[in-house]
């Protein structure tokens, strides 16, 4: 409670500030004083340093009301636990407010990424992907949006070890889930994997034993 009002406080002498320069500006003008004169609180000069002036004021009101000798270590304790639980919920109700609208939109930039022609681009489209399809809601996005037959696209050829071992892991991942597995399927992606290690698109052990594994897997599903 004490930080509370001595956070009033402080807010409202910086109000009682900015509305003591409004009225001495007023005055002047009512008086009949010209704008530039010297004696002008409307004058760029003295109105900076009336501000300024006002400004340190409340700033050591402020600082003087907080810091004061006689304040206990509990009390000073107690504040600092007020602050961080203010702190704690603002970024809690934040955070519900903002993950949603950050899923939405990652999952048709992760879909975009899908089609560069770009290696390192393709490696951080596959990695995207195999990450938010971790998730039950992200991943039936994914497959709405299409990204199977882009994602397997990706696998030719001439691929990046990075990028096939990047693919592989995404592909496991999408067919964990029934219509993942189906929209595998629909996009041939047994097919593909066997030809990956038949024609030798894969160069490490690893990556064939993955192709493999996944082409039985979804072929028994």
């Amino acid at each position: 409670m004490s930080l509370l009002r001595n956070s009033l406080r402080y807010l409202l002498s910086f109000r009682f500030a900015a509305s003591t320069g409004r009225n001495l500006a007023h005055t002047t003008e009512c008086i009949g004083l010209p704008c530039g004169s010297a004696f002008s609180v409307t004058s760029p000069g003295i109105r900076s340093i009336f501000t300024t002036s006002l400004q340190k004021n409340a700033a050591r009101t402020f600082a003087s009301s907080v810091d004061t000798p006689e304040q206990s270590g509990s009390g000073r304790e107690m504040q600092i636990r007020f602050v961080r639980i203010i702190a704690f919920g603002m970024i809690l109700v934040a955070a519900t407010k903002i993950v949603p609208l950050m899923s939405q939109s990652t999952v048709p930039h992760a879909i975009q990424l899908c089609q560069a022609s770009e290696p390192i681009m393709q490696k951080s489209a596959a990695h995207r992907v195999g990450k938010l399809a971790e998730t039950d809601e992200s991943l039936q996005e994914l497959v709405a949006a299409g990204v199977c037959p882009k994602l397997l696209g990706m696998l030719k050829p001439d691929v990046d070890p990075g990028v096939a071992t990047a693919v592989l892991s995404a592909v496991k991942e999408i067919s964990r889930l029934p219509e993942g597995r189906e929209a595998l399927k629909s996009a041939g992606a047994p097919a593909v994997l066997d030809k990956s290690v038949q024609q030798q698109w894969l160069t490490t052990q690893q990556d064939i034993d993955e192709a493999s594994k996944i082409s039985r897997w979804l072929m028994t599903r």
